[in-house]
């Protein structure tokens, strides 16, 4: 199994899967229309923004990494969990980084363009995403960690946050401060600004809990993003917002604009 077929065909299948369970229950036409949105911009996330950073992985990233990393950690039963952890913890980081530095949110703010929560907008994003984000794995090839193992393993982590974007909430006792829920992720797609980076979690919230991030209030909000025109407009946000830091950066004549930390989601 190659790492493209892994980074393209579950979020595919999802959002598939996704619009023919809303067709099937009869669900309303605006149900439908962002799931719709999210399968067109998942194949351009998932196809360009899977294709191009995947190939510089492959060819010039793996090959540096090995030429310099620890001994491969092979990946089975025993090594499982250290596996589990340390690419759970670096969603947390990819994540964060995602919202909180320019560069990186040009790719991640059009999986925030939706509504409603729903299980396609998992799979709602720009082709930007992979392209600025995909070079974050290295480190962790020259710690020695199997790509492939990796793939598979954010993967998994990419089926459970499918699951977290539905509208709904869960008890599940104790563990409601130890994973992470449809409601507590819920809070982290809010348009209010107190609730402005936080739960950036992929599995478990304890990552939030540790540094800082986490929310578990229980009220009413809107979520989206900034400057929406309409409710199906993930499409423009795929190029409005790169456009917005780029024109930033040009009008500074500076890196700063791309680089520097913003507090806002």
């Amino acid at each position: 199994m190659s790492l493209f077929t892994i980074w393209f065909s579950i979020p595919l299948i999802v959002s598939v899967l996704t619009l023919i369970y809303f067709w099937l229950r009869g669900t309303s036409p605006e149900d439908t229309k962002e799931s719709l949105i999210s399968v067109v911009t998942t194949v351009f996330n998932r196809g360009i923004g899977g294709l191009v950073p995947l190939y510089i992985l492959n060819e010039y990233g793996q090959s540096f990494a090995k030429s310099v990393a620890l001994p491969e950690i092979p990946f089975t039963l025993r090594t499982f969990l250290i596996y589990f952890l340390v690419v759970d913890l670096s969603f947390y980081f990819i994540h964060r980084l995602s919202h909180q530095i320019p560069y990186f949110w040009m790719g991640h703010s059009a999986h925030h363009s939706g509504r409603k929560m729903n299980l396609a907008l998992i799979a709602r994003g720009s082709f930007l995403e992979g392209v600025l984000t995909g070079p974050l794995s290295i480190p962790l090839y020259m710690l020695g960690f199997n790509p492939i193992a990796i793939g598979v393993v954010w993967q998994g982590i990419f089926v459970y946050q499918t699951f977290m974007h539905l509208d709904t909430t869960l008890n599940l006792g104790p563990l409601n401060k130890i994973l992470l829920l449809p409601q507590t992720h819920k809070i982290h797609h809010s348009f209010s600004a107190h609730h402005f980076n936080k739960n950036f979690a992929g599995i478990l919230i304890i990552w939030d809990q540790i540094f800082g991030t986490a929310n578990f209030e229980n009220r009413d909000f809107k979520i989206g993003i900034k400057d929406q025109s309409g409710p199906y407009d993930a499409i423009a946000a795929i190029f409005n917002v790169p456009v917005q830091v780029i024109g930033r950066a040009w009008r500074a004549r500076s890196l700063w604009p791309l680089l520097s930390f913003k507090k806002r989601s």
